[in-house]
């Protein structure tokens, strides 16, 4: 006797904040083009976008989205909106088996994503690079990068 098989699509959270009201060029034209070929395939995917800015994007009007929040002023920067974000998330219980992130720059604060696997579409290896760059966002990719992947 055969068993049946209950048809299951993987919950997909893809992070687009890198297409926000971005014209198609650079890496925001390498995401789309890569977010075009992933929503075609809504028979395996249950896909869910996260973004950060309010856009008037269609891909926004035709699939399911969540809008990280802004935080008040002095705490209203990308980690810790993100941060902020996940730990929401969690605690709703809202899990995804995977998040991709197709942003160009990865913060420490993705180790908080509610997900079982974490995929990272890297834009900005040339900041790995420059060792002599100083400014925070710099470092945090750098660190991020070298000693948060596992």
């Amino acid at each position: 006797m055969q068993k049946s098989v209950k048809n299951h699509q993987i919950k997909l959270a893809l992070v687009t904040s890198v297409i926000d009201n971005r014209s198609g060029r650079g890496t925001a034209l390498v995401a789309r083009e890569l977010l075009s070929r992933i929503l075609l395939r809504t028979d395996l995917f249950d896909i869910t976008l996260i973004h950060h800015e309010p856009s008037e994007d269609p891909i926004y009007t035709t699939h399911r989205t969540l809008l990280i929040p802004h935080l008040p002023k002095l705490l209203d920067r990308q980690m810790l909106r993100e941060a902020y974000f996940w730990i929401k998330l969690w605690t709703h219980g809202i899990r995804f088996d995977i998040a991709h992130y197709l942003n160009p720059r990865l913060w420490p604060s993705y180790l908080l994503t509610p997900a079982k696997r974490i995929v990272f579409t890297a834009h900005e290896a040339g900041v790995m690079l420059n060792l002599h760059d100083t400014h925070l966002s710099d470092y945090l990719f750098r660190f991020t990068n070298r000693f948060l992947h596992f």
